[in-house]
Formats: structure tokens, C-alpha cells, sequence
């Protein structure tokens, strides 16, 4: 927990989305946006940005873990000390929102839990079609990435 004023959430924004910050002053709250999660121009829905939006236990770290981008973003509760881990991937610049939200297109991560030591993140790397048509023959599987601290906190 941040703290008991403090609330931290990802919503919606023109053109993708982006992580707020919002603070109970008496009977009204202040709302200011920190982080813009959106990157590319050829995306400028926020469906192509979903993701799974974490805090640590402490307060005092956040992940951010695109479902259909590889590609995560760790900071502060601040942003001040931002890592943005782009895994290679040369199909982004040739996709379009359509295109990124088709049953064909990769699904990354979609499902995570947080500690104050570790984020962990359920990855499929698979598209929809794949996880389908193995789930059919009984080869279910996924994957969990534990991710360590961030330099700075």
C-alpha cells in the first residue's frame, strides 16, 4: 500500500494508457498522470495496451506487463526511476490495432502477483489459436518469470 490517502491506477487515456496518481486532500482528491504507457503510433486504441498493473506489498515499486506487446515497465511509485524491457519484436512496427487484437497475434503476459522482493508474471508467448489447439490435446502449459528489484529502490 502506497498509503491510505494514496491511490495509484491504470486507466484509459487518448491514444492508449497511462498510470495515475490520485491523493485524498479533505473531502476531494487530486488525480495527475505519471506515466503514459502508450509507444507507438500505429496503436492508438487502449485495448492494443492492456496489461497487468502491480504494486509491491511496501508501496514502493510498480510493473507494468503488456498482454500484447513483450514488454514490461518497472519504476518507482514516483517515476523517477523508470526501466522500460522491450523484448525484440520486429512484427509491432508491422501491426495495427486490429491486427494486435486477432486471434493470431502473440498473447505475452496475463496474469501476475507482486511481493516487496519479487514480481511474478504468467507468460504465454503463444497466440490465442496455439493455446487453443494444445489445450485440445491436453498439453496445457504456461510459464512464470519472477522479476527482481529495480536499480534504485
Amino acid at each position: 500500500m502506497a498509503a491510505p490517502d494514496t491511490l495509484y491506477s491504470v486507466d484509459n487515456i487518448r491514444g492508449g494508457k497511462a498510470l495515475f496518481h490520485t491523493v485524498l486532500q479533505g473531502d476531494s482528491t487530486v488525480t495527475k498522470q505519471i506515466y503514459n504507457f502508450s509507444f507507438s503510433k500505429k496503436h492508438k486504441g487502449w485495448a492494443a495496451y492492456i496489461g497487468d498493473f502491480l504494486m509491491s506489498p511496501s508501496g514502493n515499486r510498480i510493473v507494468y506487463a503488456y498482454k500484447y506487446f513483450h514488454k514490461l515497465v518497472l519504476m518507482d511509485k514516483e517515476a523517477k526511476v523508470v526501466r522500460d524491457i522491450s523484448f525484440e519484436d520486429p512484427s509491432v512496427d508491422a501491426k495495427d490495432d486490429q491486427k494486435t487484437l486477432g486471434p493470431d497475434n502473440v498473447t505475452y503476459y496475463w496474469g501476475a502477483s507482486a511481493t516487496d522482493r519479487y514480481f511474478f508474471l504468467v507468460y504465454s508467448g503463444r497466440t490465442p489459436l496455439q493455446v487453443s489447439r494444445e489445450n485440445g490435446k491436453g498439453d496445457g502449459y504456461i510459464f512464470v518469470e519472477q522479476l527482481d528489484k529495480i536499480e534504485g529502490n
